[in-house]
């Protein structure tokens, strides 16, 4: 079984997050602060417990059930390419407290434009 999102998967789950934003009336997020195994999680990123891909469920409790390959990057996340470790210290979410829902649905709609039309 592959561990990782395929491309298509990965669009599919950038557009049912883009889909969710309009749905929602508030960005809201938990930053777990345990220590080790942690479940930081916003309802209007990559990290969402509801989103599936293909009736996946990405998250099941804290586990993963696919990942995101090297350039499947969460609009939220700053770096160019998601490296495969965690995003919370490049989410502007987390760190930059962005809560604007007109501008987190921009960033979908960009990300979702990059990748139809320069591909993954």
């Amino acid at each position: 079984m592959n561990i990782y999102l395929t491309d298509g998967q990965y669009v599919d789950l950038l557009q049912r997050a883009r889909s969710n934003l309009d749905t929602i009336s508030s960005a809201y997020g938990f930053d777990d602060t345990s220590i080790g195994n942690k479940s930081t999680k916003t309802n209007v990123g990559l990290c969402n417990d509801n989103l599936t891909v293909d009736g996946i469920r990405l998250f099941r409790g804290r586990r993963t059930m696919k990942y995101r390959g090297p350039s499947h990057k969460c609009p939220l996340d700053k770096r160019e390419k998601h490296n495969g470790s965690g995003c919370f210290y490049t989410c502007q979410f987390f760190q930059n407290g962005l809560r604007d829902l007109s501008i987190i649905k921009h960033l979908y709609d960009k990300r979702i434009e990059e990748v139809s039309r320069d591909g993954v």
